[in-house]
């Protein structure tokens, strides 16, 4: 009963604060807000598609070199952006993502269709690649556009809109595939929503809202790249950085488990399709139930360093639980996977944003590339590295649980090296 209370003080007191927004930062927030959803709704269909399409032409087993391989793409993508951001708005870097995404995929599906098998690696590489660079620019306008308090309060709600647009997405994915549309057509079907997404945020005001301190900060910051203005942060930063490695070891391993058993019990490509979809709208469905239930209260009533230093003790549970064993239903493996990813997309990444606010407005662009563009994709490319060579499960366990300790002691050097600003 009390939970339900605060639940609804909660959103009383969002509602008061909402009411206090000028016409224009309401309209920011509705678009931000569809913004997201698109993002999200889409990326099923894409990432449903692209694995199915390298799973059925190359296995499963082949995951942690696409993995590995995808970390230079992303590389390089970073370098371009953080040299154009320092010369063009981060809304143009937004739509030509939108528009060379549609264009690789369009020539990806006829390749496919002329019998070139290699590049369902291209497919899948630029799928990893593109949910990223669109998802952490929009994210980083979001938190140069509001303050802290604010923020608290809003990561919860657009995580949820976010996670309803994943879980439509991805029935829309399973009820498509089940009905004899092929992969390469549902792939085509999500660069129309690609597009659509672009035109969304292209339409989107040039101008920050809501946070005077931010607009203050980007103009004195304004000659400088992303990348150049975290220094004097550096030691911060890096145990950012080491923390998005372990998690991404931890939620790479667990994955790696998903897709053998994955690949030896489900035949065909359209099946496989459909079952991605089915999982991928599980996860969002655990992820819209965090979101509107869960995050709100948390980061009401617990600090930053409480919530962060609970999230890898409660990942060892699922991983103790779930996965630790030879484990042969797929079933189980799917509900550890889908515990694991959920809480991923929505407590973490709602307490992991909160992180950046202790950083101005350049910086926390620069933040973005470096942490969770570049470092997130690094931690996935060096644990696929080592998944090419040791696939025992005693390897992947021990990794595992190795992954999670290190993870909280990184927590613990993150919280000593944070500026003193949230």
């Amino acid at each position: 009963m009390t939970g339900g209370v605060n639940s609804v003080s909660f959103w009383k007191d969002l509602k008061s604060r909402l009411d206090e927004l000028s016409s224009e930062d309401w309209s920011i927030l509705r678009r931000l807000a569809l913004l997201f959803f698109l993002i999200l709704f889409t990326y099923p269909l894409v990432r449903s598609t692209t694995t199915a399409i390298f799973i059925q032409h190359h296995g499963a087993a082949s995951t942690p070199t696409v993995w590995f391989f995808s970390i230079f793409v992303l590389a390089a993508a970073i370098g371009v952006y953080n040299r154009f951001q320092a010369k063009v708005s981060v809304h143009a870097l937004f739509v030509w993502t939108c528009l060379i995404s549609v264009c690789l995929f369009g020539l990806g599906v006829l390749a496919l269709s002329q019998g070139f098998s290699l590049v369902a690696y291209f497919l899948y590489i630029w799928k990893e690649a593109y949910i990223i660079l669109l998802v952490h620019m929009a994210l980083g306008y979001l938190n140069t556009s509001i303050d802290v308090n604010l923020a608290k309060m809003l990561y919860g709600p657009f995580g949820a809109v976010g996670s309803l647009g994943g879980l439509l997405g991805g029935i829309c994915t399973t009820i498509l595939a089940a009905n004899f549309f092929e992969a390469w057509a549902i792939l085509l079907l999500s660069c129309v929503l690609i597009v659509i997404t672009g035109l969304v945020f292209a339409g989107m005001s040039r101008k920050n809202c809501l946070s005077q301190q931010t607009r203050d900060q980007s103009q004195e910051n304004i000659k400088k790249s992303p990348l150049e203005s975290l220094k004097g942060v550096y030691p911060y930063i890096a145990c950012i950085c080491l923390v998005i490695v372990m998690t991404q070891f931890c939620i790479n391993l667990v994955n790696f488990k998903f897709n053998l058993l994955f690949d030896q019990l489900i035949e065909s490509e359209r099946e496989k399709t459909q079952y991605l979809g089915l999982v991928y709208s599980t996860i969002n469905g655990l992820s819209l139930f965090v979101q509107m239930l869960i995050v709100p209260l948390v980061m009401r009533y617990f600090g930053l360093k409480a919530i962060h230093l609970s999230i890898p003790i409660i990942y060892l549970g699922f991983v103790s639980a779930g996965l630790i064993g030879d484990v042969g239903s797929l079933f189980l493996v799917s509900m550890a996977f889908v515990a694991v990813k959920g809480l991923d997309y929505s407590l973490f990444s709602a307490a992991k944003e909160l992180l950046y606010f202790a950083l101005d407005a350049k910086q926390k662009f620069g933040a973005k590339y470096l942490v969770d563009m570049f470092f997130y994709r690094f931690g996935k490319g060096l644990i696929s590295l080592l998944l090419i060579f040791y696939q025992s499960i005693y390897f992947v366990n021990t990794m595992l649980i190795l992954s999670l300790v290190v993870w909280w002691f990184a927590l613990l050097g993150l919280f000593y090296f944070r500026p003193r600003t949230i």
